[in-house]
């Protein structure tokens, strides 16, 4: 199936004026030109253009993505295992444990070497038990070191950038999503600039099949609203790393729930919504422990 560009600015969320730039600057995707001069894109252009976009949300430069999306192949995932057994394993929940410990301590070192040969380490590992058993509980070990002191603001961001860049190369990797698949949207709640876990999350969703948009942290209300009544995502994930007022959460909710299609899911994550509750929205999930299993509402 094919799309013209008004079509394709719409599923990306990319502007025409900047699909046509990306083509011409950088080569992005190579569109059909016709007699006519209309341009058609292909699925695995839309998937590629999503990809970088996705990558330029999370930090990266395009010409950063175009260089990882030609390394890896542009329609091929090597980074995120999806198949691999528990025999692949570096061993079981111990030895992922110990990862973790070396990985935190390689990050607040500022070994950067040290922290990427772990990271390759955990390669075979399936990409759901990474996030659970070493990369979700590394940030919250980093963030209450950060919090209770023990370690300053510099280790805490010197530890997010690798991380992010590491996330961020998965979620280039990962593909090629179909365009007409299920549409997950992804971002953190507003002021809330700790954005791994809602970076973390995208790649997963990716990896289940999903046409995500990474919308990158901090994004206010008024935007996710107007995002969601023109993108209209079956799944919108927002991470609540920082304490929230309980009022706040639930004005959040009061305000983007509604601009949700019936049938799609507001999930709301992270430690920032322990002990909470929102009995008046059939349509928002509240998920302290931020996981990777989201079904949709019946």
């Amino acid at each position: 199936m094919t799309y013209r560009i008004r079509t394709v600015a719409k599923m990306t969320g990319i502007p025409r004026n900047t699909l046509i730039a990306w083509e011409r600057r950088y080569g992005v995707v190579r569109p059909t030109r016709h007699e006519n001069g209309y341009r058609s894109y292909s699925e695995e252009d839309v998937s590629r253009l999503i990809r970088i976009k996705n990558a330029q949300a999370a930090g990266l430069k395009v010409s950063e993505a175009m260089a990882l999306l030609e390394e890896q192949g542009s329609t091929v995932s090597t980074s995120p295992a999806r198949g691999s057994t528990e025999t692949q394993l570096p061993s079981a929940s111990a030895q992922l444990a110990e990862l973790k410990d070396e990985l935190v301590r390689a990050l607040v070192g500022y070994d950067k070497e040290a922290a990427q040969r772990i990271i390759a380490q955990l390669n075979p590992v399936p990409y759901s038990r990474r996030l659970e058993t070493v990369y979700f509980p590394a940030l919250r070990d980093i963030g209450d070191r950060w919090e209770s002191g023990d370690i300053s603001v510099v280790q805490e961001h010197y530890a997010s950038a690798i991380l992010r860049t590491h996330f961020a190369s998965l979620l280039v990797g990962v593909g090629p999503s179909n365009p007409r698949a299920l549409h997950a949207a992804c971002t953190t709640f507003p002021d809330d600039l700790h954005e791994l876990s809602a970076l973390a999350l995208a790649v997963q969703l990716s990896l289940d099949g999903c046409r995500v948009s990474y919308l990158g942290p901090n994004l206010p209300a008024p935007d996710v609203v107007t995002f969601a009544r023109e993108q209209a995502p079956r799944l919108l994930c927002v991470s609540v790393v920082l304490p929230v007022p309980p009022e706040a959460v639930e004005a959040y909710a009061n305000m983007v729930a509604p601009a949700l299609d019936r049938g799609s899911l507001l999930v709301l994550g992270g430690r920032g919504v322990a002990g909470m509750s929102l009995p008046n929205h059939p349509n928002v999930s509240l998920r302290p422990e931020w996981g990777v299993d989201f079904s949709l509402p019946p």
